[in-house]
């Protein structure tokens, strides 16, 4: 049942962020918290959100720094929506995604590079007025393959390797 509450979390704070910017990332802040509050018996859980979240977050702005996506009236920092979007998608790997860290690395390259890119390119779609794309779609779409075909696996194997230190200190 959690799996499917994070879901509809995930979904929910996505579609606030996407459709209302920073407006929506508002709400979406306050649900992040009451979501990580009712984790707070979890203290690996909000570890594994904060540093994936954390490097999402760099990830993002790396990204808009290299032109493959810019903010509106932001230029190339990353916009307040985006930080929340990258928390709440970080409460999904250990969670709704955790069944891919029991799975071989390239079921999570194949994911991260379909899955990604379509999603940016919803955002664009859903509101045109958060962010675009100055090398275009076509190109913007392939970088972000390559970069999620990577990604998704990097921040499996960090949580990954979070839960195994976090077992071995309880069992110490």
């Amino acid at each position: 049942m959690s799996k499917l509450i994070n879901i509809a979390f995930f979904i929910l704070t996505w579609c606030l962020c996407v459709l209302f910017g920073n407006g929506g990332a508002v709400v979406a802040l306050i649900l992040l918290c009451c979501y990580l509050f009712s984790k707070i018996d979890k203290p690996i859980e909000l570890k594994i959100v904060f540093y994936l979240g954390m490097m999402g977050v760099v990830l993002a702005q790396v990204l808009g720094f290299l032109d493959v996506y810019r903010f509106y009236g932001r230029s190339h920092l990353i916009a307040f929506w985006l930080i929340v979007l990258w928390f709440c998608f970080a409460t999904t790997i250990n969670c709704a995604l955790h069944f891919l860290q029991k799975r071989p690395l390239i079921f999570s390259a194949i994911l991260g590079a379909i899955c990604a890119p379509a999603i940016y390119i919803a955002m664009e779609a859903l509101n045109p007025q958060l962010l675009s794309y100055p090398k275009g779609a076509k190109e913007t779409g392939v970088i972000l393959f390559v970069v999620w075909f990577f990604w998704l696996p990097l921040l499996m194997t960090v949580a990954r390797k979070m839960i195994r230190q976090h077992h071995r200190d309880q069992e110490k």
